[in-house]
């Protein structure tokens, strides 16, 4: 689910000329709801129903975990993973006809993108069982990606 909070709109929703906007990406599913990949988006309309498209998108996670021996919990060790990521977009939307306030598009989107990852452990040698003096590192640096998305959303003018 993505929520799009716009900062700054010249004209209104049917005589529209550039938008800048923050994007926020709540995750819900098998996960608690949680904030992730903030993003920064500009729209430029060439036309009342035709807007170019720039993305600024970033992702940093870090998260700590105890890890339990079976047969004794007071044994413990430890888990910590860091991942970072960020990208950048361009694309072309098209606005088709709305109710009101209410704007629907669709468009496309390339996004290129690039990250790291890093883990660590104390007591275990893979993160997810106990194992006494255990220890692992890990890390990717230098990841890159390329995508090309189909959007759909809408916009609703205050």
């Amino acid at each position: 689910m993505s929520t799009s909070i716009i900062l700054g709109q010249t004209g209104n929703s049917t005589d529209k000329e550039q938008t800048a906007e923050v994007v926020l990406n709540l995750q819900v599913g098998s996960s608690p709801i949680s904030f992730d990949a903030p993003g920064l988006r500009y729209r430029f309309f060439l036309h009342p129903d035709l807007a170019i498209r720039a993305s600024l998108l970033a992702s940093l996670y870090n998260n700590s975990e105890v890890i339990y021996d079976v047969g004794d919990r007071t044994l413990t060790g430890t888990k910590d993973q860091n991942n970072w990521s960020m990208g950048i977009g361009l694309g072309i939307e098209k606005h088709i006809g709305g109710v009101g306030k209410l704007q629907p598009y669709y468009g496309g989107q390339f996004v290129f993108g690039t990250g790291g990852a890093s883990a660590s452990g104390t007591n275990t040698l893979n993160g997810f069982v106990y194992v006494k003096d255990g220890q692992y590192e890990n890390s990717i640096s230098g990841a890159y990606s390329f995508a090309v998305n189909l959007l759909f959303g809408a916009d609703y003018y205050i």
